[in-house]
């Protein structure tokens, strides 16, 4: 198969704390934050200016962000595909240009495609390989779905996957075989997904109403209640995935926010308080940043449990991470199930699924089965350009 059916092929199947923090003396505040404004970017050369102060905000938190963060002293090659122009960027350095000469010393193979990624090694450096192109650059309405990012999708691949590709294979993931290693959402169990899109809603609830955290909690940790012990199945089905994509959800919103507000938060006194400020804002985004994963048993646990450790970190149960990483059954909403039964707080029995949740649900299935028919029709019409 030549590389440019596989790139096609690729396409498809790619899934659409802090406390006196050191700060970067080369980041350039002013230049960072025109990512805020999706379209104002024109160019490559406009772009890779903004993502240096991006990775090089990234490195000054990174030890910060994850117990004992492996995601760290990497570098990045950005390609425009556009130009066929390389840019390497590494920790505390200015990015520089590479020739073509230079990049091939890296033995990367070249992808054609904007919005994909690559891990290399060679010798002793490993890094991400990352392209991008104008048009991507520019497309103000793919940005919108990372509304809790502000930032553009190379700094989210190198966060997202760089997690999964250089923290994650430390941990314990599993004693055995990937359980639904096909990632299959089961949408076609709609009282389901309901269920665990209830667990999220209220989970947002928590983390965008401090005020009255507790008892919203209370009310999440029911429904999950109501999840393990009335679907055993589904439930120990979605252990491992959201164990994998919720721990690397949450990292990616709280490396993101500090990358996005970073001027705010240097400029505040306390920086743990301020950045949890910070979070309550997204949280506020409801059903905005939610909807960039959607609904699904695999899709579902990069907000469940997203959502979970982000409120773990708030309460201070800081060891999860470590808890996590050492078991392979426990999820940060057993973590936070855990802590809260130790605290002989009274969980409500009773849950409600509404008429309103289930036909929303019902909805948006139905909406996802007509997006992922049109994107197959699609790859079908590109593939006969090359058959």
């Amino acid at each position: 198969m030549n590389r440019a059916i596989k790139n096609i092929i690729s396409t498809f199947f790619v899934a659409i704390l802090m406390v006196n923090p050191v700060f970067a003396d080369n980041v350039d505040l002013e230049n960072t934050y025109k990512n805020y404004e999706y379209t104002k970017t024109q160019s490559i050369d406009d772009f890779i200016s903004i993502f240096n102060n991006q990775f090089q905000i990234y490195n000054t938190f990174a030890n910060r962000l994850w117990y004992d963060n492996a995601v760290v002293d990497k570098i990045i090659i950005l390609h425009d595909i556009d130009t066929d122009r390389f840019f390497k960027f590494v920790k505390n350095e200015k990015f520089i240009e590479l020739s073509d000469e230079e990049f091939n010393d890296f033995e990367i193979e070249r992808i054609t495609r904007a919005g994909a990624f690559d891990i290399f090694k060679n010798d002793d450096i490993s890094g991400m390989y990352i392209t991008t192109s104008n048009e991507s650059l520019n497309n103000s309405e793919r940005w919108k779905i990372y509304t809790h990012l502000g930032t553009y999708d190379a700094i989210l691949w190198f966060i997202h996957e760089g997690f999964h590709a250089w923290e994650q294979p430390r941990w314990n993931l599993t004693d055995g075989d990937i359980p639904n290693s096909a990632r299959n959402e089961f949408l076609e169990n709609t009282y389901v997904r309901a269920v665990r899109y209830q667990l999220t809603m209220q989970l947002l609830q928590a983390l965008s109403d401090p005020e009255n955290q507790e008892q919203h909690i209370l009310n999440a940790l029911a429904t999950y209640s109501y999840f393990k012990e009335n679907f055993v199945e589904e439930h120990e089905l979605s252990i491992y995935f959201d164990r994998l994509e919720g721990s690397a959800y949450f990292f990616e919103v709280m490396a993101s926010l500090i990358i996005s507000n970073y001027e705010i938060l240097i400029e505040d006194d306390c920086f743990e308080s301020a950045l949890f400020n910070i979070i309550t804002d997204f949280a506020s985004t409801g059903h905005s940043a939610f909807s960039a994963y959607g609904l699904g048993l695999v899709s579902e646990g990069y907000t469940t449990s997203g959502f979970a450790a982000l409120l773990l970190e708030r309460i201070g149960i800081h060891k999860w991470q470590q808890m996590i990483m050492e078991d392979a059954y426990l999820t940060p909403m057993q973590v936070l199930f855990n802590h809260f039964s130790q605290d002989n707080i009274e969980i409500p029995d009773m849950i409600q699924i509404t008429d309103e949740t289930l036909l929303y649900v019902k909805q948006s299935i139905l909406s996802r089965y007509q997006f992922l028919l049109q994107r197959q029709h699609d790859i079908l019409d590109l593939l006969g350009n090359y058959l």
